[in-house]
């Protein structure tokens, strides 16, 4: 198949990564392994414990002598600041990755490091919300379960079969989730603060109708967006600005969103799509830091929905 549009490198941003592992905790001191000297890419194949050994001393590096880290337990690290408590970093999406890709493993701990350093370093410095740096991202459910358990209590909405959108305060190095305690504190409902998240995460990305390859494709075509590496699949939370997209479609306008920098789409009566979409939006998923569920939606005028392929003909209707 070919991809119409702009290609693209699916990495992930690092500050993305740090926001969905950290929580406040109050941890009791562990005994501490040996350091460990071997590279975080060297260490996958020894296995998680010792990946995690040597993910320690590369935190300790990044967030210097202002703070403390520890291992907690397998693919959990202590980050202790003085004057403030734990900050537990969960290594299992970084470890995955390394996992699956790993040519990408080196530089994806690289980005990963210096994302918790920028979080450690602005964790309670103060850096307050306002309503025009509201957005939405796009998180699988059980993402905003694993927060909701840390008691976090995000704001959350779905948006289609395992897909949600979480309210954020977009910041330089990083986002933050956003919760109800922070919505009020802004004068706002959470109905107010989602449209004013749409709007903002709207207004920050290109104009649809200028980056997107309309339909009908070329035969065997698949279009791609790819401009954002943090924000492109929270265009799907924008639904009427893919109606003049949908038009062109003789079936269904039917998207994945493979990763959070990553949308692709195509007609659903194109001969073979359906499977091409699956084998594309699978083989992004493998090589990326933030992989999202590789759902078929489906546009319609109430919003994205999952798609449900029509039924085959019977026999006697396919000899007709």
């Amino acid at each position: 198949m070919r991809v119409a549009g702009r290609a693209m490198v699916h990495i992930a941003h690092a500050a993305m990564v740090v926001l969905g592992c950290i929580t406040l905790l109050a941890c009791a001191p562990t005994a501490q392994p040996p350091a460990s000297n071997e590279s975080p890419s060297a260490a996958v194949s020894s296995g998680p414990a010792a990946f995690t050994r040597a993910m320690q001393p590369r935190l300790q590096a990044a967030v210097g002598a202002g703070g403390q880290v520890r291992i907690r337990d397998v693919l959990t690290l202590d980050l202790q600041r003085a004057n403030s408590g734990p900050m537990a970093a969960n290594l299992d999406r970084i470890w995955n990755y390394c996992q699956r890709v790993p040519a990408g493993c080196d530089a994806a701990v690289d980005e990963f490091t210096r994302g918790m350093a920028a979080h450690f370093a602005t964790a309670g410095a103060g850096i307050e919300p306002s309503i025009a740096t509201l957005r939405l991202v796009v998180r699988p459910a059980d993402y905003v379960q694993q927060v909701r358990s840390a008691g976090l209590e995000p704001l959350a909405q779905p948006l289609a079969g395992d897909l949600m959108l979480v309210l954020v305060n977009d910041l330089p190095r990083s986002v933050q989730v956003m919760n109800a305690t922070r919505i009020a504190q802004l004068g706002l409902s959470e109905a107010q603060a989602f449209a004013a998240a749409r709007r903002n995460t709207s207004a920050a990305l290109a104009p649809l109708a200028q980056v997107a390859t309309p339909l009908p494709l070329p035969p065997n075509g698949i279009a791609t967006l790819g401009g954002d590496p943090f924000y492109e699949s929270s265009r799907l939370a924008d639904a009427p600005s893919w109606a003049p997209i949908a038009r062109g479609a003789r079936g269904q306008l039917i998207a994945i969103a493979p990763d959070v920098g990553t949308i692709i789409y195509l007609d659903s009566a194109q001969p073979g799509g359906v499977e091409a979409l699956r084998e594309l939006a699978a083989r992004i998923g493998r090589q990326s830091q933030r992989p999202l569920p590789p759902a078929i939606l489906a546009w319609t005028p109430r919003g994205w929905q999952p798609f449900t392929p029509p039924a085959p003909l019977p026999p006697d209707a396919r000899r007709t």
